[in-house]
């Protein structure tokens, strides 16, 4: 879901309680972590010309032992099993986290919203806001709570997502569902009736102010039920409704209260107007009034991430095969419609191997006593004597026969950068993309090469 995590860091223990939720992050998707702190140079600005000579070296101590710090929060963290980095820079906080994110538009930064504010520390609070209306990558937020009451251990048991019923808000969905997949999470839906009129055209008339009130409930549960639905279908199993009432951030927030252990999963841009939600403004009231963690996913990040995800490099719609098809007559599809590998499916649809060009090809095999190295084909040993033999067995053959299977697959989210590596790592040059257990696209060795030579 996210291709890396980055952990901004400022050396204090409030900082530091966003760790176990990165703990959870990155050990459910196995996601590599980037920690970063920024040593602001205000604190030697004020130094006289006369000390000057001396500015470097105090700066240069603070960078040692920033590092020093970072690679104990490293090792406190590799038990994990995912690649951790770190670094330490000069200059402004939030421009700093913002440029190191953008790098990479599946890029999660995880941040607290306080920190020890002091001369060489940041004010959290504000480089946690100005990060959250700068950056357009998602953002996973806590607040740090007194260190006397901090419980150290992280749970989560349920995903609350707020949604208003626009497209925007609902760019969350793909994310929530991911990590309720994840993590084994719960979730639940809410939302808040929002009547499109002004309350003062009919205050004189209560019957049909409340009967359009009724309609905007209805509306609400049959909205949520549909949402709700469509997320079963996609493989959740435990999905519930709630409808909320009264100020949006404030019923939000007390919906919250009443799930313990929860993560908030909300689009930091719906669809904004007098019928709409502010958003923004319903995670910054989160995040301040239940203490929960919020994720907040900007629209754009969504956008961003799809351009670098399977579906976005696979080719569809995808020729197929059957198991019960001859192989010659596999091989003359593969022929006219130029294309190195057929998936095959079974009587349902689904996928149950996959046939590519290698399958037709000989293999190397040396025979002890004989003088030169043979092929195989099929199991079979060829020699100049045996080709047109084999050739001909092979022509009367199924595909089921000779297919591979089980077959490796990725879903149509996946970032690229890890089909990329999973293509590497199990040496295959054909990867189907599903989306749940429907074939959507194909990936080859080729599409990678044309998306390196710029030519996707």
């Amino acid at each position: 879901m996210f291709n890396r995590i980055l952990v901004p860091l400022d050396g204090s223990k409030l900082a530091e309680q966003i760790l176990p939720y990165v703990r959870i992050t990155a050990g459910a998707f196995q996601t590599p972590i980037h920690l970063l702190s920024i040593v602001s140079m205000l604190p030697f600005a004020a130094l006289q010309p006369m000390q000057n000579p001396r500015r470097r070296e105090l700066i240069n101590s603070l960078l040692g032992k920033t590092l020093e710090y970072l690679s104990e929060v490293k090792a406190s963290l590799d038990d994990l099993g995912v690649p951790i980095s770190y670094a330490v820079q000069e200059g402004d906080t939030p421009s700093w986290i913002v440029r190191e994110a953008e790098q990479d538009p599946g890029t999660l930064i995880a941040i607290s919203t306080h920190g020890r504010s002091g001369i060489t520390r940041w004010i959290m609070g504000s480089v946690t806001n100005d990060v959250l209306h700068a950056s357009q990558n998602p953002i996973l937020v806590i607040r740090s709570q007194d260190e006397r009451t901090y419980r150290p251990e992280a749970k989560l048991e349920v995903v609350v997502v707020p949604l208003d019923g626009s497209p925007g808000a609902e760019s969350i969905l793909p994310y929530a569902a991911a990590l309720a997949k994840a993590l084994d999470l719960k979730v639940v839906l809410t939302t808040v009736p929002s009547p499109s009129f002004s309350l003062g055209t009919f205050d004189r008339v209560t019957a049909a102010y409340e009967s359009i009130l009724e309609a905007e409930e209805s509306y609400s549960k049959n909205y949520l039920r549909n949402v709700a639905s469509d997320l079963r279908r996609r493989g959740l199993g435990s999905v519930s409704e709630r409808v909320a009432h009264g100020h949006v951030p404030t019923a939000v927030v007390d919906v919250v209260k009443d799930y313990p252990d929860c993560l908030v999963a909300l689009a930091s841009h719906g669809r904004i107007g007098f019928e709409r939600w502010a958003v923004g403004s319903v995670a910054d009231h989160v995040v301040r009034r239940s203490g929960e963690p919020v994720l907040v996913v900007p629209r754009s990040a969504v956008e961003k991430q799809a351009k670098t995800q399977a579906r976005h490099l696979m080719n569809s719609p995808v020729v197929t095969t059957g198991g019960t098809v001859l192989l010659s007559d596999a091989a003359r599809m593969m022929l006219d419609r130029n294309i190195s590998c057929l998936p095959v499916l079974g009587q349902q649809g689904q996928l149950v191997g996959l046939l590519t060009e290698s399958d037709f090809a000989l293999q190397p095999k040396f025979l002890v006593m004989a003088a030169h190295e043979y092929g195989t084909l099929l199991g079979q040993v060829v020699t100049p004597n045996t080709l047109e033999e084999v050739a001909r067995e092979m022509r009367s053959r199924r595909v089921s026969e000779v297919m591979k299977a089980p077959v490796v697959t990725v879903q149509e989210n996946m970032p690229l950068a890890t089909v990329a590596e999973l293509m590497l790592q199990k040496r295959i040059n054909h990867l189907p993309v599903m989306r749940g257990t429907e074939l959507v696209g194909i990936i080859t060795s080729h599409d990678l090469l044309k998306l390196t030579a710029g030519a996707r």
